[in-house]
């Protein structure tokens, strides 16, 4: 049985890049003529209090990445959300994003909210899965071309 471990980590820890690379190249390999990726992450973004990043480490290999940020004083964004493509299926995805959900809900967040691509239809059904329904757009996504939103509120 494998052993997973889901760990904060700053942008800056040499295990994020090689992550956060190949999900770029992977979100614009899958765009859309015409799409919009959201690539960018300050490392303020995800610096304690502000949100946090995460890596899911299966038998200590980094598999799996995803953030959250603060949008406002009660809601927060997941944010690069990624999965190595031999580990997809094994629940990584569900496991990450429940840790992300505890920590945003113990930051005193009410909501989830999050933006992929509407052709994405693997993450789209994970996030439902979890209980997230389509939202409005907001702030870079408002008029975003493929863009798909989506919130949850957190108990």
């Amino acid at each position: 049985m494998p052993t997973l471990e889901i760990l904060p980590r700053p942008l800056h820890h040499p295990d994020v890049r090689p992550l956060l690379d190949r999900l770029d190249r992977e979100l614009l390999a899958a765009e859309p003529e015409g799409g919009t990726v959201f690539v960018h992450i300050d490392p303020t973004e995800v610096d304690p209090g502000n949100g946090a990043f995460f890596i899911a480490y299966v038998d200590g290999v980094p598999s799996e990445c995803r953030a959250y940020r603060r949008i406002d004083g009660r809601s927060a964004e997941v944010k690069r959300m990624w999965a190595d493509p031999a580990r997809r299926g094994e629940g990584l995805g569900a496991a990450i994003l429940a840790t992300i959900e505890e920590a945003a809900a113990a930051e005193g967040y009410e909501e989830l909210r999050l933006e992929t691509g509407e052709h994405l239809t693997a993450a789209v059904g994970l996030y439902r899965r979890f209980g997230f329904v389509p939202c409005e757009p907001w702030g870079e996504y408002v008029d975003a071309p493929f863009s798909y939103c989506m919130a949850k509120r957190l108990a």
